[in-house]
């Protein structure tokens, strides 16, 4: 990203990102409301709304399986006036079958003092995540 946020609206969505380097889900979690929503999209994926605790159960099976894993985030986008967040981003790290990388957009809904994150729209690259994933499931045994 070009430039550093200042804004309350554009940390609180970036500190979302922070725990995924080490899998900490007490940073994953800090930044969203306890009845934060989250979804993985597009739709042909077929994922459902999960809460914070079942998101935790998902990111739970990932953790053993994708290690180094960072974020760069390259557009944020805030809307202030609806509390709302989209950022453009990149993903990478390493598994079993070798180097993950994907691209994401998410959306992000905030309370009125952009404290919490109320909701996260997740947008991938369903035609990676399909492949890779489903030669991980086949290399690991699991998810």
């Amino acid at each position: 990203m070009n430039s550093q946020p200042h804004s309350k609206l554009a940390l609180t969505a970036l500190s979302a990102l922070d725990g995924y380097k080490d899998w900490d889900f007490t940073k994953i979690l800090f930044p969203r409301a306890d009845n934060c929503s989250i979804r993985v999209f597009p739709e042909s994926l077929q994922q459902s709304w999960r809460s914070n605790g079942e998101h935790l159960e998902y990111l739970d099976q990932i953790k053993s399986l994708i290690h180094g894993f960072t974020f760069q985030i390259t557009d944020i986008i805030e809307d202030s006036k609806n509390n709302r967040v989209a950022m453009h981003g990149k993903s990478s790290g390493e598994s079993i079958i070798g180097h993950y990388h994907n691209e994401y957009i998410f959306l992000m809904t905030m309370t009125p003092d952009h404290e919490k994150i109320t909701e996260i729209k997740e947008f991938v690259d369903s035609a990676y995540v399909q492949d890779f994933f489903q030669r991980l499931r086949k290399a690991s045994g699991k998810i």
